[in-house]
């Protein structure tokens, strides 16, 4: 009977002593799974000032709660949570602005993320996501490389705590574990133990490492980019651009097996270098990337915009303000009657003009007032200055003094204006020589030129956006680079074909390779389009990896001597074409003779002032002579 109660009361007690338990070991696990996120969080965000946010997929999670308490009681004022509950896959776009640590249930959530997920700001913010994925372990890596194969380009690293019985475990994904090249590998960071509720190492805020185990790394490069070369012929030239022979093939796949070629620019510059620090193997082509391998890692330069949404590229840093330039093909030849004008600018001809009529006037009145009875003296002033203009003999010189000394100085200013101008005439009619070559895009419209490009598109948006839009000139575009230089230097020695080839500046030695002769540039024409980026394709592993490697540089002073357009060896340093512009002559080349002119207007006005000041003095001389006459001849009358 004692036995029989001792039964019932086991049988009774039981299931509330599992049912105990059970509550217990659950609060326990919710306990340590929320100790492990939040240590997790303080390292990897908190602690590096990432804001981020707390995303819950699917089912709700009993650990949210529990993570959230415990961030926010340990760092009120140090964090920045934002709290989202997303229940389905149907509103994507735009849900994330910073990092975030997301709770789902299963991996399918994990790769309907990586899938479809878009974000507000691509650059240059560069985001980490921490899942907590309930699943079981054993699950969840046999479909690792399945939901981890998309990972967004923004996202630098993305993290994994996967839930098991007694543990958790941190994992990420790297392509070059152990020297694996392009291999998705789940590699463990950390495991944290239950019940101890401690890290089997010290947690640490992971960064992708540095070294690629040699691994090739394919630089993409188009033609006319950063990567430069020389002693670049018309055949290999043609070579890059076609499809024709195997050659050329094996040329675009790998130029640096190319025979004579020599690489050189920011591309393979930097490259080069970041290939010795993270210790990858460059190997650089000019293929398309849709040609490729998809399993390959590429790491491409182009023009990309800041703020662009390319699914097949991860923008890494700004390399350099990409400059474009318009080369002009020669002015027109000045003919022999537009020479007649050119020794003097404009501004010299009119002051000229000013002092032969002053230097009249003067003389003129000069005489006019010296003898007031005279009228033939303005036609004798106005031929001794003609006289005095070309060269001759005065027939009739001034009787005053004051009048030679003027002529004299008049003289004088002629014979330099005389002989500057017949010393520059005869220059300029025994040599050919073009107009200047336009100064500026205003005065390039002006000149009714038409503008010349190919049909690049990014160079096709700035020509209508940024350049044409308030021009009519007609802009001529052709299928490819190599078709444009061809058509451009089939023009180029024709003055009257009045064209100009908007390119970029790396562009400018072929131009001069192929059409014979330096091109000349509009000089007072910079556009600078601050859009030339770092690309990575394909796999987001290497953006937080190269970027690591350019900050290690960076202290040194090498990039930013790198990405100093001018600093680009001998590639680009192509002169302009010099078009003999003709030496005018100017107001500072003719400044003595204009000193003389305005000596011989001071003495004209002091010797006008001293003429009348003489002629009224003789004037009233002359009446108090008569008034003293008139008064005397009366008195002698009454007398």
């Amino acid at each position: 009977m004692k036995f029989l109660k001792i039964l019932i009361y086991f049988e009774i007690s039981l299931p509330i002593f599992t049912l105990t338990s059970s509550i217990f070991h659950q609060q326990s696990s919710t306990t340590s799974i929320s100790t492990a996120i939040v240590s997790i969080c303080e390292e990897f965000f908190i602690n590096n000032s990432i804001k981020f946010d707390f995303i819950m997929y699917g089912e709700h999670s009993r650990h949210l709660s529990d993570v959230i308490n415990g961030v926010l009681k340990k760092y009120p004022k140090n964090s920045s949570i934002i709290i989202r509950d997303m229940k389905n896959f149907g509103n994507w776009n735009h849900i994330l602005n910073d990092s975030a640590v997301i709770f789902v249930k299963n991996s399918t959530y994990v790769h309907n993320f990586n899938r479809h997920a878009k974000f507000k700001n691509l650059y240059p913010k560069h985001l980490k996501i921490l899942f907590y994925i309930e699943e079981p372990t054993a699950k969840i890596l046999t479909k690792f490389s399945e939901f981890t194969t998309d990972i967004p380009s923004i996202i630098t690293s993305e993290y994994f705590i996967i839930n098991s019985k007694k543990f958790l475990q941190l994992f990420t994904v790297n392509h070059f574990a152990d020297g694996i090249c392009n291999q998705i590998t789940p590699t463990t960071l950390n495991i944290f133990f239950k019940t101890s509720r401690k890290w089997k190492w010290e947690l640490k805020n992971h960064r992708k490492f540095l070294n690629f185990h040699q691994c090739p790394l394919t630089i993409l490069e188009s033609y006319g980019g950063a990567l430069n070369i020389e002693s670049l012929n018309l055949e290999l030239f043609a070579c890059l651009k076609a499809h024709k022979s195997q050659f050329c093939h094996d040329l675009r796949r790998n130029l640096t097996k190319a025979p004579n070629l020599k690489l050189r620019g920011l591309t393979y510059e930097l490259f080069e270098l970041m290939a010795k620090t993270a210790n990858f193997t460059p190997k650089y082509e000019f293929l398309p990337l849709s040609s490729k391998n998809k399993s390959e890692i590429y790491v491409k330069i182009w023009r990309i915009p800041f703020n662009t949404d390319d699914p097949f590229m991860h923008l890494l840093m700004p390399i350099y303000p990409y400059e474009y330039i318009i080369v002009t093909t020669p002015s027109e030849y000045y003919t022999n009657y537009e020479k007649l004008l050119l020794p003097f600018d404009v501004t010299t001809w009119i002051l000229i003009i000013i002092a032969f009529l002053t230097s009249f006037l003067m003389i003129s009145l000069m005489e006019i007032f010296h003898k007031l009875s005279n009228l033939r003296s303005l036609h004798s002033s106005f031929v001794n200055v003609i006289q005095v203009i070309f060269g001759n003999s005065v027939k009739r010189p001034p009787r005053k003094v004051l009048q030679r000394v003027v002529m004299i100085l008049f003289i004088f200013l002629c014979l330099i204006f005389r002989t500057c101008y017949q010393n520059k005439l005869f220059e300029f009619i025994t040599d050919e020589m073009r107009k200047p070559p336009p100064r500026d895009l205003d005065d390039l419209f002006a000149r009714s030129y038409n503008i010349v490009s190919y049909l690049e598109p990014r160079m096709f948006f700035l020509l209508k956006q940024k350049l044409m839009p308030r021009k009519k000139n007609k802009t001529v575009h052709v299928d490819n680079q190599h078709k444009v230089l061809k058509f451009f230097c089939a023009n180029y020695e024709d003055s009257t074909a009045k064209l100009g080839f908007f390119m970029p500046k790396s562009v400018l030695g072929y131009t001069n390779t192929m059409c014979g002769s330096p091109a000349t540039i509009l000089k007072n024409f910079k556009f600078v389009d601050d859009s030339m980026n770092f690309g990575i394709t394909r796999n987001s592993i290497l953006y937080e990896s190269l970027s690591e490697v350019i900050e290690k540089l960076n202290p040194s002073g090498i990039i930013q001597y790198l990405i100093n357009y001018d600093s680009w060896v001998t590639y680009d340093k192509f002169d302009s074409a010099v078009t003999k512009v003709p030496r005018i002559l100017t107001f500072n080349d003719l400044s003595f003779g204009f000193v003389l002119w305005l000596a011989a207007c001071g003495i004209s006005v002091v010797g006008f002032a001293v003429e009348m000041t003489e002629y009224k003095m003789r004037i009233a001389i002359k009446n108090m002579i008569g008034v003293v006459v008139f008064l005397s001849s009366v008195k002698w009358r009454f007398l």
